[in-house]
């Protein structure tokens, strides 16, 4: 699987759930994928596509076979600032090289985990978060939990020591950081 050091506060897409082909019925989760970016942006649609934008570093290295051909081919979109790629989908699985994923994860890097003394204090802080529920009221935020944006919000106000950077939509079902 490759790997990259995460850049804090950037967009990056992680592929989990892999399998070797289609029909191969898993008695487990699958093997994870990659972590691919940073990523500029991320557009699904209907899970008939996935659209996502990158420097020309990222596609080299995640999509070299690509890049080589775009450059072969004289594409302008090889040299950037931004390349513009989407993944086959085949029955709603992601295929990258030679697998297929079923499940994925968009979501911003954080700063490294702070393994010292303030370790202890944010998870006791973490485990007491409360969050406004669907009728207002402040009820905690149970470790365990399905995850919504409810708990999202919550975790993002109270326990998080960084401020997440605001997401816009820059079109339809097109999301960026800025």
């Amino acid at each position: 699987m490759q790997t990259q050091p995460l850049e804090p506060g950037r967009l990056y897409l992680s592929l989990f759930h892999g399998r070797k082909s289609i029909d191969e019925q898993l008695d487990d989760w699958g093997f994870d994928g990659p972590t691919i970016g940073p990523l500029e942006y991320v557009q699904v649609t209907y899970m008939g596509s996935f659209r996502f934008s990158c420097g020309p570093a990222v596609m080299d290295y995640f999509f070299p076979e690509a890049m080589a051909d775009w450059r072969r081919h004289g594409f302008s979109n090889a040299n950037g600032p931004l390349c513009d790629w989407q993944f086959d989908i085949a029955e709603d699985l992601i295929h990258y090289r030679d697998a297929y994923y079923g499940d994925w994860s968009v979501f911003l890097a954080g700063p490294e985990p702070d393994h010292g003394a303030n370790a202890d204090v944010r998870l006791a802080s973490a485990s007491s978060i409360t969050a406004p529920s669907a009728n207002g009221d402040h009820g905690p935020v149970e470790r365990g939990d399905p995850m919504s944006l409810r708990h999202l919000r919550a975790l993002a106000a109270n326990a998080l020591p960084f401020r997440l950077p605001p997401i816009v939509p820059i079109s339809c079902g097109a999301m960026r950081v800025d």
